[in-house]
């Protein structure tokens, strides 16, 4: 592309490099986004074996200790 005084104008190119910055961002945001589901799928029965013990712990008493006989169990299949 020309511009009026005859010589070629990168101005008309920096369309393209917002297209690009925006096309890399895309892709860091979507890896940073794979990132933390992998790291919330692997920690997630942790996360969810803490949350019962204290939600049961406190509301149930017995389902305290039938929660991690059930687990024993599973554990020995």
């Amino acid at each position: 592309l020309k511009s009026c005084s005859g010589h070629i104008s990168f101005y008309y190119y920096y369309y393209y490099y917002f297209i690009l910055f925006y096309f890399i961002l895309f892709i860091i945001l979507l890896l940073l986004l794979l990132l933390f589901y992998f790291l919330f799928y692997y920690f997630f029965f942790f996360l969810f074996d803490i949350y019962i013990f204290f939600l049961w712990y406190y509301y149930y008493y017995y389902l305290f200790y039938f929660y991690f006989i059930l687990r024993f169990v599973f554990f020995l299949i």
